[in-house]
């Protein structure tokens, strides 16, 4: 289980990105992976907010076109949005030593 960068999904969807083409391959082959792969709501609404912003792409995608790429992502079988209940029992299993939210030394 694994939780997917922002930037990373931002260079696989920007063709003029220098990354792309290894960003893409990177995502497509996670999307046929036997491993889960996570975002989170934060991670959605960044995605969409610079994949759209004009002063950040040369070409910024149109918002239904953003929204359409990270649904068909989202489609995926083994691709989950990560929500906060979830992120934190995963935390805790992870961590048992966690101890009202520090870590025991």
């Amino acid at each position: 289980m694994f939780v997917v960068d922002t930037n990373l999904l931002l260079y696989a969807v920007n063709p003029d990105a220098d990354e792309h083409q290894q960003a893409y391959a990177l995502i497509e082959s996670w999307r046929r992976d036997d491993r889960r792969c996570y975002v989170t709501w934060n991670i959605v609404y960044e995605f969409l907010r610079v994949s759209t912003h004009h002063k950040v792409f040369a070409r910024p995608l149109r918002l239904r076109q953003a929204t359409e790429w990270m649904a068909s992502l989202m489609r995926s079988p083994n691709v989950g949005v990560l929500t906060p209940p979830i992120a934190m029992s995963m935390c805790w299993r992870s961590s048992p030593r966690v101890i009202h939210g520090f870590a025991a030394m």
